[in-house]
């Protein structure tokens, strides 16, 4: 039986380098190899070329929305049209958010559309340095409308249900491997007594 190929929009602030592109990236390549139409949208209104190789058939799609001489809260009403009126005219089966900002732009602008939204958290709300105060308030009042929430830990999970107004059914799903990396020969070879160290990450306080 043939698989039906599905319209996905994955919505990031950019595509710079960081941990949320990266999974974007690599979920976006993924699906458009396996027959979906996939496009990227970064919310940040420059074009910023993307910092991780996209698959041919992945379309980055910046939201249009001019910057000179507005105040934040119109250029904010602003991407809500813009992000509306897009994600009409791509008429997708399914939105995936990355990031509670663009969560919450993304609630806002597809409350009234007919298409599901799942937004994917990727810090732990007890590290409370990840937001202000104004976004964690929309994130405990907006994700009622996802259908569905995405944390990478079961205790991430479990903090963020017990923050949020009745929360959407939550899926805990670690980072998935990108190809190159999966099928790469390199390995870590240990030397016989000697101490090693091995870092991952960006040094920041989280």
């Amino acid at each position: 039986m043939t698989r039906k190929s599905r319209r996905i929009v994955i919505l990031v602030s950019s595509m710079g380098a960081g941990g949320a592109e990266r999974v974007a990236s690599t979920l976006a390549n993924a699906w458009s190899e396996r027959g979906d139409r996939v496009w990227i949208v970064p919310t940040f209104l420059a074009d910023v070329p993307s910092a991780y190789p996209l698959h041919t058939n992945v379309s980055l799609v910046p939201l249009r929305v001019s910057k000179s001489g507005l105040f934040r809260a119109v250029r904010s009403l602003l991407k809500i049209h813009a992000l509306r009126s897009l994600v009409r005219k791509l008429s997708p089966d399914v939105v995936v958010s990355f990031l509670t900002n663009v969560n919450a732009l993304a609630l806002i602008a597809l409350r009234a559309e007919r298409v599901p939204v799942i937004v994917s958290e990727r810090v732990d709300p007890a590290a409370r340095v990840e937001l202000p105060w104004y976004y964690r308030a929309g994130r405990s009042m907006l994700y009622q409308f996802a259908a569905a929430m995405v944390a990478q830990t079961d205790t991430a999970a479990r903090r963020l249900r017990a923050a949020i107004f009745r929360s959407p059914q939550t899926w805990v799903i670690g980072n998935p491997l990108p190809q190159s990396l999966h099928s790469s020969p390199t390995r870590a070879d240990l030397i016989a007594n000697e101490k090693q160290v091995v870092a991952m990450g960006r040094l920041a306080p989280q």
